[in-house]
C-alpha cells in the first residue's frame, strides 16, 4: 500500500468521523430543543394548574368568609332588634365552631398570587369595616346603657347588601382570571 492510498483512506475515516460527530451533534442539539420545548410546555401547564387551585380555593375562602362575617353580624343585628341581649350574642358566638381564620388565608392568595383581583377584594373589605364601626358604635351604646340599636339596623342591612353585590363582582372577577389561564 503506497502512502495515496493510506492518505485517501485516513482522509475518509476523518471525513466520516467528522460527518459522523456533526450528525450527532445535530440530533442531539434537536433533541435538546425538543426537550426543552417540552420542559418549558410542562413547567406552563403545571403553573396554570397551580394558579387554577389557587383560583378555586380563593372562591370557596370567599364563600366561608362572608357567611362568617354575615353570620357575626346577623347575631349583632338580633341584638339591636332588641331579640338578644349583648351577653346572648356573646355566648352564641363563642359556642359556633368558627373555621380556621380564613380571611388570612384568603387575603395572603389575592396578595401573592392574584393582585388583580385586589380591587374588587378590598370593596368586600370596606364594607367589612363599615359595618365593624356600627357595631362598634351600638356597642359604646349599648355599654352606656341604650339598649335601643333599632337605628342600626337598616345601616347594617344595607352594608349586608352591599356584601352581596361587591361578593357577587369579586367571583366574577375570580372567574374571569380562570377564563385567562
Amino acid at each position: 500500500m503506497d502512502k495515496a492510498q493510506i492518505y485517501t483512506a485516513l482522509g475518509s475515516v476523518v471525513i466520516t468521523a467528522v460527518v459522523t460527530l456533526l450528525a450527532v451533534y445535530v440530533a442531539n442539539r434537536g433533541n435538546m430543543n425538543r426537550m426543552l420545548l417540552q420542559f418549558k410546555h410542562e413547567k406552563s401547564t403545571r403553573r396554570s394548574e397551580q394558579l387554577r387551585q389557587k383560583l378555586e380555593e380563593v372562591y370557596v375562602l370567599t364563600e366561608k368568609f362572608v357567611t362568617q362575617l354575615s353570620i357575626h353580624w346577623m347575631l349583632y343585628m338580633q341584638v339591636m332588634d332588641g331579640g338578644l341581649t349583648y351577653n346572648q350574642a356573646l355566648d352564641i358566638g363563642n359556642d359556633r365552631k368558627v373555621d380556621a381564620p380564613v380571611y388570612d388565608r384568603l387575603e395572603m392568595l389575592v396578595d401573592l398570587y392574584f393582585p388583580e383581583l385586589h380591587e374588587s377584594f378590598a370593596e368586600i373589605i370596606q364594607h367589612r369595616d363599615a359595618a365593624n364601626k356600627i357595631l362598634a358604635e351600638h356597642k359604646r351604646n349599648y355599654k352606656a346603657g341604650d339598649f335601643d340599636g333599632n337605628c342600626y339596623v337598616k345601616p347594617m342591612r344595607d352594608i349586608l347588601l352591599g356584601v352581596d353585590t361587591a361578593v357577587k363582582r369579586f367571583k366574577e372577577s375570580v372567574v374571569l382570571q380562570e377564563r385567562k389561564l
